[in-house]
């Protein structure tokens, strides 16, 4: 399961000096970040990094790109808004300075880090997927194998070595979830616009039951004090569906 990768809505990326922070809930070029190279005027705010396109030439405005600070202690932050349990996790490089991304980190935590004061980082402090243990390879999809071990997560960290210099670059993140058959809530979200049908229940056990009935039952919105199933023909990688409502709980097969 693919899912990290899309095309944001909601939130603003917040981009600064020392922390650049990105959520799945992002408008897509929405008071966008931008700075010049060359005489080339290039988008690189971190929503690029998960807008479904791996496009490796930065000028082409689909990479996030920060400044070109040397030794700047640059990462980047993904709220996947469930928990999964991660198998891999897939980094693609620009065409060229590529070395900024050799060896890269990529962690996984259930702790919101999106506050964070400016001049702090959190280097050493999340649990490790996986180091990516080559020079990264240009417009190429560098892969770290998560460890086993980890829990099921929210969030992603993709951080450069301690030593890499020149800024920080990167075309596309893209994570791969292990299918674990189970169903998690989260609380006062639905999706709306991907409605197959709706039916009445006696809880929210019966909901899924019925899901699994459906061939093209994805997920649910159910609604708490009625008990009414909405069934779904997309999930949370249908993020411009994604919609804020306290009288629903948002259920899903991981």
């Amino acid at each position: 399961m693919k899912f990290a990768s899309l095309t944001p809505v909601g939130k603003l990326a917040k981009i600064m000096k020392f922390i650049t922070i990105l959520t799945i809930s992002l408008v897509f070029k929405q008071e966008s970040f931008s700075f010049y190279i060359d005489t080339y005027q290039i988008w690189c705010t971190g929503s690029l990094a998960v807008d479904g396109y791996p496009n490796p030439n930065v000028y082409d405005s689909h990479c996030f790109h920060v400044a070109n600070e040397p030794l700047a202690d640059y990462w980047l932050l993904v709220d996947m808004i469930m928990p999964y349990k991660i198998d891999y996790v897939v980094v693609w490089g620009r065409d060229d300075y590529v070395q900024r991304l050799d060896y890269f980190i990529i962690g996984l935590t259930n702790v919101n880090y999106f506050n964070l004061p400016t001049n702090q980082t959190i280097r050493g402090k999340f649990p490790l997927c996986g180091v990516y243990p080559y020079k990264a390879q240009p417009s190429f999809g560098n892969r770290v194998n998560c460890s086993s071990n980890l829990p099921a997560s929210r969030y992603i960290i993709a951080q450069q070595t301690p030593l890499a210099e020149f800024g920080f670059c990167i075309c596309e993140i893209e994570a791969y979830a292990i299918q674990e058959n189970l169903w998690r809530r989260k609380s006062g979200l639905k999706l709306s616009g991907l409605i197959l049908l709706t039916a009445s229940s006696k809880s929210v056990y019966q909901c899924i039951l019925m899901c699994q009935q459906l061939t093209d039952c994805s997920s649910i919105n159910f609604e708490i004090e009625s008990k009414i199933c909405e069934f779904n023909e997309g999930t949370v990688e249908n993020v411009k569906n994604i919609e804020k409502n306290p009288l629903y709980d948002y259920w899903q097969s991981v």
